[in-house]
């Protein structure tokens, strides 16, 4: 059995094409099309990881391009995620989710 870290990178490597095309090659720039940027937006900061060698995680990478998205609520959530996740320390160490609890 694989430790849990690496079953969750397992994951992340066969969603990475689908979650690439939904957030940063048009696939959600329909309005009918929206309730999956929201989805993804969801969905991103859920699997977030630490960055390594300074380069940006998957999760964070999509996050800045859903941002500016034409859904405002998609670029919302994508900026509270940045924000919140990564916006921590210089190095962009993830926050945990449930710090978000305890946060105004």
């Amino acid at each position: 059995m694989q430790p849990v870290g690496a079953e969750a990178q397992a994951v992340r490597k066969r969603l990475k094409g689908v979650l690439t095309e939904l957030a940063a090659h048009g696939g959600t720039h329909t309005r009918q099309a929206w309730p999956v940027a929201r989805a993804t937006a969801c969905l991103l900061p859920v699997t977030a990881q630490d960055r390594e060698d300074d380069e940006p995680d998957l999760a964070e990478g999509l996050l800045t391009t859903l941002t500016p998205h034409r859904d405002e609520v998609t670029g919302k959530l994508s900026a509270w995620a940045l924000d919140f996740r990564f916006g921590g320390d210089a190095e962009h160490t993830v926050r945990p989710l449930i710090a978000a609890a305890g946060r105004s």
